[in-house]
């Protein structure tokens, strides 16, 4: 008798065991997806979205982006998805990972009410001035700025490119004709292009052609740094994978040759230069 109470009470905990499996402690159930019964997706959400906060203060980039995906891909409200693909745009920012971090801020074409566009916008120039392309990024800080004259952040990103452009009119002492210094780019990162042309006056800027040894090929526009002296500046993203022309970034891979040229007029002779991809340090 006494081997068989003990027998059903063990089965009796095993029982218990499972049955906490499939149901959570406090008696209810859950899906596949973690979504307690009686939760709406949204709250799930919103609790994912928490915790991806809390990794992301905590510098856990991995934990953080997959919540952030997971709270983009299945929630319902648009201010969830929205507060998802920043958090993305951010980690994309810390790991230099800066074409993903503009096709996110691309797909947010359902976001049309000034609030929204404020903070994509916003974002935009974040990442634009990581890439240090610092004309787009000033365009984007204007805008917002002309939204909300106060907003915080762009006043203070306003200040920075202010000083890294002033930096960059004094430093930039290229000779004629296009120059990357060093000659060579790590893997991943951007293509950055410093160009002074003493004879040269655009404010509007002027057009290189980039190609890579993968075969893909991009338009690279330089923005005017101090066109009254003729210095110029643009930066163009790199990736892998298979070459897609004009998607404003540039395929490439470690030891490729990346060519950039410049044609001042049809009667000039082109300006070619040469760049190495390296392994990143």
């Amino acid at each position: 008798m006494k081997i068989s109470a003990l027998i059903c009470g063990v089965l009796l905990l095993i029982a218990v065991a499972v049955v906490m499996i499939f149901v959570g402690q406090d008696g209810s159930s859950r899906d596949d997806t973690g979504t307690a019964e009686g939760q709406s997706a949204d709250e799930h959400a919103r609790v994912m979205l928490a915790q991806g906060e809390a990794n992301w203060r905590k510098g856990d980039l991995v934990a953080a982006k997959m919540l952030y995906q997971r709270v983009r891909n299945h929630a319902k409200e648009k201010e969830l998805r929205l507060d998802a693909v920043l958090g993305l745009v951010r980690v994309r920012r810390v790991e230099r990972q800066f074409a993903e971090a503009i096709a996110e801020l691309d797909s947010l074409k359902e976001f049309d009410s000034n609030d929204e566009q404020v903070r994509i916008r916003m974002a935009r120039a974040e990442v634009n001035f990581d890439m240090e392309d610092y004309e787009r990024a000033r365009e984007d800080v204007k805008w917002v700025l002309g939204q909300e004259a106060s907003h915080a952040d762009a006043r203070i990103l306003e200040g920075k490119i202010q000083l890294k452009t002033h930096f960059l009119g004094k430093a930039i002492d290229d000779e004629w004709g296009a120059e990357i210094r060093n000659h060579e780019i790590q893997f991943g990162d951007p293509l950055v292009v410093n160009f002074y042309d003493p004879i040269l006056e655009s404010n509007h800027g002027i057009e290189l052609t980039v190609a890579s040894g993968l075969g893909d090929q991009e338009d690279l526009m330089l923005h005017p740094v101090d066109s009254k002296h003729g210095r110029y500046r643009g930066a163009l993203p790199t990736s892998t994978g298979k070459p897609v022309a004009g998607d404003r970034q540039l395929q490439t891979q470690v030891g490729d040759s990346i060519t950039v040229e410049y044609m001042p007029r049809a009667d000039i002779p082109a300006h070619r230069i040469e760049v190495q991809v390296v392994e990143s340090k």
